[in-house]
């Protein structure tokens, strides 16, 4: 009995512009854009989660209208280019209400 190895997984630092403080929201965007850019049976998805959205280190601004918001994104590291191509033409669903969203993918790394 063979057992297959655990794809090796990435985790990538983004900031959001506007900021976005709730990781279930990003991850909506991201698995929507995916879906945008590869149609709906694009396997990028599988595995993908949105660990962590918080303000930028260094940030001392009470407003989240004017803060600098960072997430960290996991996903399998062969599907890292696809991810990163999802951040830089984002899609919203309808109900976004047209919201424009910009993200910069800043690094990516191995997971620990």
């Amino acid at each position: 009995m063979s057992m297959e190895e655990p794809e090796p997984m990435s985790h990538a630092l983004i900031r959001t512009t506007p900021a976005i403080t709730d990781p279930s929201e990003l991850g909506t965007i991201l698995n929507f854009s995916l879906r945008s850019l590869y149609g709906d049976c694009q396997p990028y998805s599988h595995g993908l989660s949105v660990l962590q959205c918080r303000r930028c280190s260094g940030e001392d601004s009470s407003s989240t209208s004017t803060s600098t918001y960072e997430a960290i994104i996991e996903c399998p590291s062969s599907s890292l280019n696809q991810v990163r191509a999802a951040l830089t033409f984002p899609s919203t669903p309808s109900y976004f209400d047209g919201a424009l969203y910009r993200f910069d993918f800043i690094e990516s790394r191995p997971k620990p």
